[in-house]
């Protein structure tokens, strides 16, 4: 495409107008293309689709990755935390709605952010631990919420 110098502003605001119509698809059709004959579109019959459930199966635990609480779910409520980071999952696992009936407050997920770093930082805490307890933080910044 060749460069073509516009001399007035009335031109290059014509030019920027008609480029912006184009890509945004409301520019004006060619007269041909306006007397195409019209199709009406057919009435078509669609089935009746049951409204999709969000019950989400019982998974027993088997997504939870460290101690009773840390992951979705968990292994069952009233076990006892198997360290302070599961103490972390565990207190997020009280304050957030059961699955699948809506979102947990920003403030829970803050909650577990902070005290999952907490046991990142403590230096009592195991690499391995350490490790769970960093992504869990990391996790817990992005989660969704209310």
């Amino acid at each position: 495409m060749a460069f073509i110098p516009l001399r007035s502003a009335s031109r290059r605001f014509a030019m920027v107008l008609a480029l912006s119509s184009a890509f945004a698809g409301t520019a004006t059709l060619p007269s041909l293309a306006q007397d195409l004959p019209r199709f009406e579109t057919p009435d078509i019959d669609t089935p009746d689709v049951d409204e999709p459930s969000l019950d989400l199966p019982d998974t027993k635990g088997a997504l939870v990755f460290h101690g009773n609480y840390c992951g979705p779910g968990s292994r069952g409520v009233g076990r006892p935390p198997v360290d302070a980071l599961d103490e972390a999952c565990m207190h997020h696992d009280t304050c957030s709605p059961k699955a699948g009936t809506g979102l947990p407050s920003c403030g829970c997920n803050a909650r577990l952010a902070r005290e999952a770093s907490l046991v990142a930082q403590s230096p009592r805490t195991d690499d391995e631990q350490r490790v769970a307890a960093e992504f869990v933080a990391a996790g817990a910044k992005v989660l969704a919420c209310r």
